[in-house]
């Protein structure tokens, strides 16, 4: 997909990437829409589009992700105003009460659906990630989410999801939460890890899930031969879980590690994507440069590179980093995938040159990665 014809350079890094977007996945009519529905998020550091796979013609939702501990920061927030309201509110939480377990957020994450985004409605739904590989400590976690519900002014869920995370097995993790509000009927969503595939149904049952346990174990036994890892995403009410069940599948155990064409293949073979989707997921995943986008480099990257003089050079790397299977009425009804992006510093090794290509092997001789500058 041609840049779009803005008369500017895109000032973030989620405007830049929209143009990147293949068509199959955001239809070229419809990017300039995207494009200015997003204008005035915030900058951040990394994010994600969420595209739908068996709906022709839908617009993808989209979300930031950044530091928690920036909402500490007294720098003034940036974006329209729901965002700012948000992040300012958060901020005084963190200062308020958060600070003994500030440690546990590993990352915000502010998603934007698109019907919202389409009324020019810019409210952030807020997700945090707790920190990697933690199983669930109600009495270090609890506390943790019950602050934040409270905050975001939605006590009346804390005694369901209390009820929920108290029926989980040893070693389920909680690896993000995160209150859906601005939708008709307000939720709190659970992402659950370390559930044990050919246990999960009965877990989940357990924990309140009024789905179908016998089709739900059913198909996982066929999902699990798809993907690597899965997490299970709980819808819970202020009395009671909902009957939609995300799965998360993943193509590893670590954050990142792309998830290939196995899964998008199977999709396609029952019905929830189409196989122009399935192929534009695979060419997704690619590292960019400077060179070649001369003139269209996010805004917000080009002041520090020109501090640091050549020395390093931001990167920008898009990745498949998950696919999502709603399951509802005994069967999958819907697939959508997570296209995450994040910049990188590389900074060059001896005297080799400036970089060559279009790309960045993370193992090209003469480059190394850089530590992150904030």
């Amino acid at each position: 997909m041609p840049p779009l014809a803005t008369g500017k350079p895109p000032r973030t890094l989620l405007e830049f990437l929209i143009p990147t977007l293949p068509e199959a996945l955001l239809a070229a009519d419809l990017a300039s829409e995207f494009q200015l529905a997003v204008a005035n998020l915030p900058a951040a550091p990394a994010g994600w589009f969420e595209c739908h796979l068996g709906a022709e013609g839908a617009l993808p939702d989209c979300g930031l992700m950044m530091e928690p501990s920036l909402l500490a920061t007294p720098a003034p927030v940036e974006g329209p105003p729901a965002v700012r309201r948000l992040l300012l509110r958060l901020g005084e939480t963190w200062l308020d009460g958060l600070n003994n377990q500030a440690s546990d957020l590993s990352m915000l994450l502010l998603e934007f659906d698109q019907p919202l985004l389409r009324k020019s409605a810019l409210v952030p739904l807020p997700f945090f990630s707790l920190s990697p590989a933690a199983a669930l400590d109600r009495n270090r976690h609890l506390p943790l989410v019950e602050i934040v519900l409270k905050w975001l002014g939605q006590t009346s869920f804390i005694p369901e999801v209390q009820r929920v995370l108290a029926r989980l097995p040893a070693g389920t993790s909680l690896d993000q939460f995160g209150v859906i509000s601005a939708r008709e009927e307000p939720i709190v969503r659970l992402n659950l890890g370390g559930l044990e595939p050919r246990a999960m149904a009965d877990i989940l049952g357990s924990c309140g899930w009024p789905g179908d346990i016998s089709s739900l174990a059913s198909d996982l036994q066929v999902l699990v031969h798809h993907c690597q890892a899965l997490e299970a995403c709980l819808d819970v009410h202020p009395h009671g879980v909902g009957p939609r069940l995300g799965l998360e599948c993943f193509g590893g155990h670590l954050a990142g590690t792309d998830i290939g064409m196995d899964l998008p293949s199977y999709l396609v073979q029952i019905g929830l994507c189409t196989p122009a989707k399935a192929q534009a997921l695979h060419a997704w995943s690619a590292v960019l440069q400077p060179k070649g986008h001369a003139g269209s480099w996010p805004q917000d990257h080009r002041w520090s590179e020109r501090l640091l003089a050549g020395s390093a050079v931001r990167i920008i790397r898009r990745w498949l980093n998950h696919i999502k299977l709603i399951h509802q009425d005994g069967r999958w009804c819907e697939a959508k995938a997570y296209l995450f992006f994040g910049q990188e510093w590389w900074r060059q090794r001896g005297d080799q040159g400036e970089l060559q290509g279009g790309l960045i092997a993370p193992d090209q001789p003469g480059w190394e990665a850089a530590a992150p500058v904030r």
